[in-house]
């Protein structure tokens, strides 16, 4: 009500310097002061993220505002409540007790998967913050958890220290309620929550889906950042499982085989060290023989991610390989038949993501 009128006239006395220049600083005021009180609103309630609508809620909607804003008089204007009730109620489906959903967000060079069950949320690393302006955490995770109806973060758990996988974090929990965090390098991340240290072997259930974290560098003497990651294996009651593995090298990948990995075949892997020629040991790979790998790396990223001998070898062991490059964010649905697997820019198609290669 303020703004506009006060940019028009102040453009249309643009001729007039002195008449143009305090009405369009007074515009600039209005638009100043109104996002310092948005930005204060948004303070007031943090956490509240609310999911994308269908398109029969939004039409709904739009007939109970066109209602509530008719002129005096005509009946059934209060209707206009009715018909804006879908959307307020509206709620995305969640799995059923025993399975779980599994996103693989496209975070370009990093890494940040959101697990979903039927009443809990976990989310395995954050992705990165490129600058002050862009956070995967803030562009990509919050509205991810917000489509799968996340109210709450139930558990962080931040793989290591490196950018590309904790450097979001902060924007995630400043964003969302977050219940815990654990971290492979606990003493990299200053975080609101406590940062507990990820232990070899704890393991607990949500919804008849079962969670055990590994540590297998924790004992490693010298052990690097990235084979301090805490690794995460997720099982539906059905025995679909998925394995988190960070960026674990091969001497943490050793240590999980000596300790007892998990037993395959996986029905799915998210390779370490995003295809990392470094982080192949044929052993693990065989040993798992997950039937889906998953490789999050950016688009044309210097480091060659995922190398070509990495996918070979999962690819050897049976597996079909996906590249968040290339196939966009990978979701992941157990069932009790199996898993079902979409990758977003092929049931999303656009035109110029161009062909699947």
């Amino acid at each position: 009500l303020l703004a506009v009128p006060l940019t028009l006239l102040g453009t249309a006395a643009l001729p007039v310097p002195w008449l143009a220049a305090p009405l369009l600083a007074a515009a600039h005021g209005v638009c100043a002061v109104t996002l310092e009180i948005l930005h204060g609103l948004a303070q007031l309630a943090p956490g509240r993220l609310w999911p994308p609508l269908p398109g029969w809620t939004l039409l709904a909607a739009v007939v109970g505002v066109l209602l509530l804003l008719a002129p005096r008089g005509l009946p059934g204007r209060w209707l206009g409540v009715v018909w804006l009730l879908p959307a307020l109620w509206w709620r995305p489906a969640v799995p059923a007790t025993g399975d779980f959903a599994a996103s693989v967000l496209d975070v370009g060079q990093g890494l940040a998967v959101v697990v979903r069950t039927q009443r809990h949320t976990l989310v395995y690393d954050s992705g990165p913050r490129y600058s002050e302006r862009f956070s995967a955490g803030e562009a990509i995770v919050l509205p991810e958890l917000a489509r799968m109806g996340a109210g709450q973060v139930d558990l962080l758990v931040l793989s290591h220290g490196d950018a590309d996988h904790a450097g979001a974090a902060g924007d995630i929990v400043a964003g969302i309620a977050t219940v815990r965090v654990v971290a492979g390098t606990p003493e990299q991340h200053a975080l609101g929550p406590a940062v507990e240290a990820c232990r070899d072997g704890l393991a607990w259930q949500w919804d008849d889906v079962k969670f055990v974290l590994y540590a297998p560098g924790a004992d490693i003497p010298g052990a690097s950042d990235n084979d301090r990651s805490c690794v995460l294996l997720v099982t539906s009651a059905a025995g679909q499982g998925l394995l988190l593995t960070g960026d674990i090298e091969r001497a943490a990948q050793r240590r999980l085989l000596a300790g007892g990995p998990p037993a395959g075949p996986l029905a799915a892997v998210v390779a370490p060290h995003h295809g990392s020629r470094s982080a192949l040991h044929r052993p693990l790979v065989d040993t798992l023989a997950p039937r889906e790998v998953i490789f999050s790396a950016g688009y044309r990223n210097r480091f060659g991610h995922p190398h070509p001998a990495v996918s070979a070898a999962y690819q050897h062991a049976g597996a079909r390989t996906w590249t968040t490059a290339r196939d966009g964010a990978v979701r992941l649905y157990t069932h009790r038949h199996g898993l079902r697997v979409l990758a977003q820019r092929h049931w999303r198609h656009r035109w110029w993501h161009g062909g699947r290669s």
